[in-house]
């Protein structure tokens, strides 16, 4: 009598979801997006996603998708790195130390504003890890910055904790705590999807229903 195979779930790839979204919602106003590439030659992929705008400032279009944080910098080229399974520590802020010096070097950027490294984290950072890098909260809910000379550079998005607004409301669909998750998919089921353009109305209806 043989055994029935138990059906194994397929992992699910958050890194390009989260991806894909920036892509299909960012792409549409003007703004370069990439995701999977190279930090610097003869180096891995990396699970970041480079956002390169080409204006001085962002257009309104493309601050409606914009979560807080990242709406606020001016830099033209902001990379991104989520973490969605792992917690924000010291290795996190090394690697993305890594990327932004390599970056940095690969793309002849010479000015401090020039670029912006966030880290973005579905899980709420623990407080002794903010305290320890001396992360402070900021008038943006869930978007955290450093007084420390090098983690300054690098300030951290907790979707669990970004407020409701409707440019927040697609990246809290990414939130590790299910009532944050489940409440932004009612939100934009409720109140965003009918005004969505249809690729990105496709995306979220196949990331929903994943």
């Amino acid at each position: 009598m043989t055994k029935t195979a138990k059906k194994i779930k397929p992992k699910t790839l958050w890194h390009d979801w989260f991806g894909n979204l920036f892509k299909v919602s960012l792409i549409p106003t003007g703004l370069h997006v990439e995701t999977d590439v190279p930090v610097m030659q003869k180096l891995p992929e990396a699970d970041v996603v480079i956002i390169r705008r080409s204006g001085h400032k962002w257009t309104e279009n493309q601050l409606i998708r914009l979560p807080d944080g990242i709406r606020h910098t001016q830099a033209e080229h902001v990379l991104i790195e989520l973490k969605f399974t792992e917690s924000i520590n010291t290795d996190a802020i090394c690697q993305i130390a890594g990327y932004y010096k390599f970056y940095k070097i690969q793309h002849k950027l010479s000015k401090i504003s020039d670029l912006k490294c966030f880290l973005v984290a579905s899980k709420t950072p623990r407080k002794s890890t903010l305290q320890r890098f001396q992360y402070r909260g900021t008038r943006y809910s869930g978007v955290f910055k450093s007084k420390c000379p090098i983690c300054e550079l690098f300030p951290i998005i907790s979707l669990n904790d970004l407020s409701d607004a409707p440019h927040n409301i697609l990246f809290k669909l990414f939130a590790s705590k299910k009532k944050e998750s489940i409440g932004a998919t009612k939100k934009v089921k409720s109140d965003l999807y009918e005004g969505l353009p249809d690729d990105l109305r496709s995306f979220i209806t196949d990331y929903i229903n994943k």
